[in-house]
């Protein structure tokens, strides 16, 4: 499992590379002026469209995550059913952590200022 992680890190690396050679090369500053320099104008939207399904497929495939993760944890809590179903603990985690931007002053909220440093570290470990 080690090397076929390794190996996908350097068709990333090999991938990001030929990315910043074309754009030295077309003069460009972005991926999306390097292909419409390189592509062509009329396809000059590909590019964003690509970016926009991966951010979605992505955001999909961790709500499942999230959705059969915590489903299990809210039914070991006893949770009610409607809160420890999958879709029970999307919708909960969902609205937990988008309450703080309905704070006007959510930059400055102290739930906010603590969470953002606690999640920062423990994200990375996570993936270890």
């Amino acid at each position: 499992m080690r090397h076929a992680a390794h190996l996908l890190r350097l068709l990333d690396a090999a991938g990001f590379s030929a990315v910043g050679r074309v754009c030295a090369a077309t003069g460009s500053k972005s991926w999306g002026e390097a292909w419409s320099k390189s592509v062509g104008e009329s396809t000059a939207w590909v590019p964003s469209a690509l970016i926009g399904i991966l951010t979605l497929s992505v955001s999909l495939q961790y709500t499942m995550v999230i959705g059969d993760s915590f489903s299990s944890i809210f039914s070991a809590w006893g949770l009610p059913s409607l809160i420890a179903s999958r879709s029970g603990a999307i919708v909960c985690l969902t609205a937990l952590g988008k309450l703080p931007l309905f704070n006007p002053s959510s930059a400055l909220n102290p739930t906010t200022l603590a969470l953002t440093p606690a999640l920062t570290v423990t994200r990375p470990a996570a993936a270890l």
